[in-house]
C-alpha cells in the first residue's frame, strides 16, 4: 500500500507506478494537507504534473453484441456477448461499466463484476453487480469503459479531471490529484496565452498533451465562458505568453 492512502501529506512519500492494482479504481482520499486524490489506470504513459481527463466510451472495446435478449422481468445479473473485437483476459474489464450505445437506452450504466475470457471474434459470460432494468435486444451493441482511466488531455474541449501526481507507466494505476494547491501543472508552449493568478488554466489542445495555459479572452464570448467553466483549475503565479514549463496552481474539490 503506498503512503499517501495512509494520510502521509503529499506526492512523493512512496507514490510510484505499479503493474497491479492496489485500491479500487476511483478511490479517493485526502493528504493530511487538505488534498484530494484519485487512484487511475493510465491508458497511456503520464508524468508528474501532466493535465489529463477520462478517457472517452468511444475509445473502449464498442464492438461487442449481446447475445440473447434480456427482459426488465428476468431480473439478469449477467449478459452473453458475442462479436469480441478485443481479446482480453478473464475478469480483465472487472470493476468497469458496461451500457448500451443506443439513445433508446435509459442511460444506464451496470458495473462488471467478472467475465470470461474475451477472445477475438469469440463470445463470453458477463456478470454484473447490477440487475439489468432495461429491455437488451439481441445483437445490440454494447460499450465498456470506466471513468477512471485516464489519458492525457489534448484538445480544447476536454474537460479537466486532475493532474498526475508522480509518473505513471502506460497500462499501470498510480494517483493523480483531483482537489487542492497543486504544485507542478505542466503548463504552456510556443504561443500559448500568458497565465495570470488567480485566472483559469484552459486545455492548450491538439499537438499541446497535458498542458494548460491561460485564458486569454479579455471579453470572453458564450463559448469561451464555457470553456473557463469547465476547467477546475485556476493559477497561483503568473507566467509570461509564450513560456513552456510548470506552474503551481489551485484545483476546485
Amino acid at each position: 500500500m503506498d503512503m499517501l492512502s495512509k494520510g502521509y501529506p503529499a506526492p512523493g512519500f512512496g507514490l510510484k507506478s505499479h503493474a497491479k492494482r492496489m485500491h479500487e479504481l476511483g478511490t479517493r482520499v485526502v493528504s493530511i494537507r487538505g488534498n484530494l486524490y484519485e487512484y487511475v489506470k493510465a491508458n497511456e504513459a503520464l508524468t508528474h504534473g501532466d493535465v489529463i481527463t477520462a478517457v472517452a466510451k468511444g475509445a473502449w472495446d464498442s464492438g461487442i453484441l449481446a447475445d440473447g435478449a434480456i427482459a426488465v422481468a428476468d431480473n439478469a445479473t449477467k449478459i452473453h456477448v458475442d462479436t469480441i473485437t478485443t481479446a482480453k483476459a478473464d475478469s480483465f474489464y472487472s470493476g468497469s461499466f458496461l451500457s448500451q450505445a443506443t439513445t433508446t437506452a435509459k442511460g444506464r450504466e451496470y458495473k462488471i463484476r467478472s467475465h470470461q475470457d474475451f477472445l477475438a471474434s469469440g463470445e463470453a459470460d458477463v456478470y454484473l453487480y447490477d440487475v439489468i432494468d432495461e429491455v437488451f435486444a439481441d445483437n445490440v451493441a454494447l460499450l465498456i469503459f470506466n471513468p477512471h482511466i485516464v489519458e492525457q488531455i489534448d484538445g480544447v474541449a476536454e474537460v479537466v479531471k486532475g493532474v498526475a501526481a508522480h509518473d505513471i507507466t502506460s497500462g499501470e494505476y498510480g494517483w493523480v490529484q483531483v482537489g487542492g494547491h497543486i504544485p507542478r501543472i505542466k503548463a504552456g508552449h510556443s504561443t500559448s496565452a500568458a497565465i495570470v493568478i488567480n485566472e483559469p488554466l484552459v486545455p492548450i489542445g491538439s499537438g499541446n498533451a497535458a498542458a494548460v495555459m491561460g485564458f486569454a479572452a479579455s471579453t470572453p464570448n458564450e463559448a469561451e465562458i464555457l470553456t473557463m467553466g469547465a476547467t477546475p483549475l485556476w493559477s497561483l503565479q503568473a507566467v509570461a505568453a509564450n513560456t513552456t514549463g510548470f506552474v503551481s496552481g489551485f484545483m476546485r474539490m
